[in-house]
């Protein structure tokens, strides 16, 4: 009862209804629209190929484009050792020296192709063009070789192979021994700005600690290389300057050839 003896009113409560999700009807394309789907994906992905055939057409025309730049300069360097009349070692450094002398803007790979090219159509019974041959085909790397015509020797390679680091531990040198045929051992040093052939590894330290400065150098003495994996990625990305760039690269290739396999801490 209420106030006043008034009968209490109650409401019945009752739950309210859930809304419950009508599953919606699939949208059947015609087969006019799944092909004409199709059709634009083929159109897409045969642009795209295009795209790409282009792309590397126009990268392999500027490539040979380069390469043909290169060939007089590397015309002139022939022409120039054939007049040599040095010989083995002192012939190769001669080589070197004048691919420094080559103008910045024609690149070491493209001129590394026109120099096999050039070397690779001198006559074979000159005894002159076949000295130029082999000095060529012994510096070039593996990949353009034979185009010389001429498979050359690899450089005789000692133990042991050294390296150091500076200071900070940022800057490296790698050095190793290289008999020659003609004359002594001679350590070929890997450094920024002094690669080359030196007489000795205390001859190649100087060089290098030269290079980068007394304050990066405080301290720096050879090691046996003791982490193959490391000097190989430092001698892939090695930035010696133009007149050693081929060099450099032949001389690793021979370098990490032998310690390569397992159990030479690579």
């Amino acid at each position: 009862m209420g106030d006043g003896g008034a009968p209490i009113r109650r409401i019945a409560a009752y739950p309210r209804a859930v809304p419950v999700s009508r599953k919606r009807k699939k949208v059947q394309r015609s087969a006019a629209a799944v092909k004409a789907d199709r059709r634009r994906e083929h159109v897409r992905r045969v642009r795209a190929a295009n795209e790409v055939r282009e792309m590397l057409a126009g990268w392999t025309a500027g490539d040979a484009r380069r390469t043909e730049e290169a060939r007089p300069h590397a015309g002139r360097v022939i022409g120039a050792l054939l007049a040599s009349p040095r010989t083995g070692i002192a012939l190769e450094d001669e080589l070197c020296a004048r691919l420094g002398e080559v103008p910045d803007e024609v690149a070491p790979r493209h001129l590394a192709e026109a120099l096999a090219d050039a070397a690779g159509v001198l006559p074979e019974d000159d005894a002159a063009a076949e000295r130029v041959r082999m000095v060529v085909a012994g510096v070039l790397p593996a990949r353009f070789r034979p185009r010389t015509g001429l498979d050359a020797p690899d450089p005789l390679l000692k133990e042991p192979a050294l390296w150091t680091r500076d200071r900070a531990g940022t800057r490296f040198a790698v050095c190793a021994p290289f008999g020659t045929p003609d004359g002594p051992v001679r350590w070929y040093l890997w450094g920024l700005g002094v690669s080359g052939y030196y007489a000795s590894p205390e001859e190649a330290l100087v060089a290098w600690q030269v290079g980068i400065g007394p304050a990066a150098a405080g301290g720096t003495v050879w090691h046996e290389v003791d982490d193959w994996p490391l000097v190989a990625g430092l001698l892939s990305a090695d930035t010696s300057g133009a007149a050693e760039f081929l060099r450099s690269r032949r001389l690793a290739e021979v370098l990490l050839s032998r310690h390569a396999a397992p159990g030479n801490g690579g």
